[in-house]
Order: C-alpha cells, then structure tokens, then sequence
C-alpha cells in the first residue's frame, strides 16, 4: 500500500514539475522550499530581495508592504482588477509573451509608492465605514491605515 505523502508527491511533481520524477521533485522542494506560518514571517523572509516578479497577487503585495519593488504576471481578469484596485504594477501575459521581462520591469518602474499609500488609506476608509456601520470591531492595522494621513 502506498502512502498518502507519496501520492501527493507524485501528484504536484505531475502538476508543478512533469519533467522531474516524484523523487528529484521532493528533492527540490526540501532544497528550495519554504514554508510560512505568519505574515510576519513572509514579509521577513522578503527582505532578501531586490524585487519580486510572479503570478500571485498576495506575494507581491506583502513584497510591496515592506518596501520591495514588485510585480504580478497578471493570468486572469480577477488578478488584473486585484491589482488595478491596489495600484500593484502587473503585466497581462499577453504583454509578457509578445514584449518580454522588459515589460515587468518598465512596469515596476512605475510603481509610485505615495499613490499606492493613498490607496491603502482610500480603502481603509472604505472598510472602515462598511464594517463600523455593522458594529463590527476594527483590527488595529486597519484603524492604523484609515487613520493614516
């Protein structure tokens, strides 16, 4: 009988990495792999880079909260408003494929991190009206972000 750990194995090598066998794939990943358990953490661990470039909107935003230039390779129409709404560069894939990393680059060049922290504030306010007209309790980052000049 084979275990439920090799199975899963097997299935992300399949998914993530089908050139690899199960194996080279958990090699990989205990070589490479990291694994966060708070935010704070995440944010830390960021620090060790120059800039941040991927298709996951939640990385590049904690890149961005700590000060680290990033992007999003934008693959959907969800992750491209998530990014308009937050003023997070992104570049489509399309833009990507047809002009190449250059286009992440021009686009976290034009990252303008006031604005971005007006918008933070903009939809702080936001939360904080929506939630206070249920009687829900604020956490205190959100109340540190509405209150945010």
């Amino acid at each position: 009988m084979e275990l439920a750990g090799e199975d899963a194995m097997r299935n992300l090598a399949l998914h993530y990495a089908p050139q690899m066998t199960p194996g080279m794939f958990a090699e990989w990943v205990r070589a490479n792999g990291v694994v966060f358990f708070d935010v704070q953490a995440w944010q830390e661990h960021m620090l060790r880079f120059d800039a941040v470039v991927g298709p996951r909107f939640h990385g590049a935003m904690l890149a961005a909260q700590v000060g680290i230039p990033a992007a999003v390779i934008a693959h959907d129409s969800r992750t491209h408003e998530l990014c308009e709404t937050s003023g997070l560069p992104s570049v489509d894939t399309q833009a990507l494929l047809s002009e190449g990393v250059g286009s992440l680059w021009r686009a976290i060049a034009s990252f303008n991190g006031s604005a971005f922290d007006a918008n933070r504030h903009k939809l702080a306010l936001t939360y904080e009206t929506t939630l206070q007209a249920f009687g829900i309790q604020l956490s205190p980052s959100l109340r540190a972000l509405a209150e945010m000049p």
